[in-house]
């Protein structure tokens, strides 16, 4: 609003009188006119809103774009959008901060205990070099120099060997999307193993067991082999095999499906939180999906 000591003289005597002082206003020319221009700019940018909104903003300025709030539609949803935000993050923060932790973040913090050496092979088709015939092989154009030497004459090249296409197991870290591939994880102690997969943004889906029925026990000194495809989209991925002394899942019985994945891996994070730390240890892989 236009400051203007004589308007306001006597307008705060009463409550009376600043309602009708405000409701006359608003009707007004002028008013209509201030509007106007206040909505069309300049506004304060989205980082002067957000200081305002929060009461970060120095008093200096505090008043400066009160003014221009007050009367602007647009910068005022902002303002009441940005405190909406920031109340219900501090009620979900005061709530984090007074319950157990969840087991799907349990499940993301799990780091490597070292315990553990799992590695990742893919089988693929290479072309290889056959293996050079071994025993005495004629040349041609050889003649004995002046010092007894066999030396060759004209400029002789051994023949090309034969290539040939063989599927072979290849160890990498790197694989195509939807591409088996499979890890071998040993095995110390006598348990039971379960396998994740976990993305950049966090997001997690069990690859073994691949059902509910699936028989994830494991004997000490034996190598552990689970298959299973790349996972989408592109880009760097987490596994992490995890070795319980004791089955996680204990009477689950569900059928693969989506509700399936995400009770097994809360029967998992239950577990992992409520045991110590010798009835568990889990072995972290790093690799990458790229576009076929």
């Amino acid at each position: 609003m236009p400051r203007s000591k004589k308007k306001l003289d006597g307008v705060f005597d009463n409550p009376e009188s600043v309602y009708q002082f405000f409701r006359k206003y608003s009707q007004s020319e002028s008013f209509r006119e201030w509007k106007k221009q206040i909505e069309e700019g300049p506004h304060p940018t989205p980082e002067i809103l957000f200081d305002y909104s929060v009461g970060m903003l120095p008093d200096s300025e505090q008043e400066e774009w009160l003014e221009h709030i007050a009367h602007c539609i647009r910068c005022t949803k902002e303002v009441y959008s940005i405190r909406g935000a920031q109340r219900r993050l501090s009620k979900a923060t005061v709530k984090s901060e007074t319950r157990e932790p969840n087991w799907a973040q349990i499940l993301r913090d799990l780091i490597s205990s070292g315990k553990m050496f799992i590695r990742s092979f893919v089988d693929r088709v290479t072309e290889v070099i056959e293996p050079e015939p071994t025993g005495p092989t004629e040349l041609p154009f050889a003649m004995e120099n002046s010092c007894g030497f066999m030396a060759m004459v004209g400029g002789w090249e051994p023949p090309d060997l034969p290539r040939k296409l063989v599927r072979q197991s290849i160890e990498t870290n790197q694989f195509l999307s939807d591409e088996e591939f499979y890890i071998l994880m040993p095995i110390q102690r006598d348990g039971y193993v379960t396998a994740f997969t976990l993305s950049e943004s966090g997001d997690m889906r069990l690859v073994f067991p691949s059902g509910g029925k699936v028989d994830t026990s494991v004997s000490a000194r034996e190598n552990k082999r689970i298959v299973f495809k790349a996972p989408e989209p592109p880009g760097p991925w987490t596994l992490k095999s995890v070795w319980t002394a004791d089955d996680p899942f204990g009477s689950l019985d569900l059928p693969f499906d989506e509700s399936w994945n995400h009770r097994a891996l809360q029967c998992l994070g239950e577990y992992v939180n409520k045991s110590d730390k010798d009835q568990w240890t889990v072995e972290i892989l790093k690799f990458e999906v790229k576009k076929k």
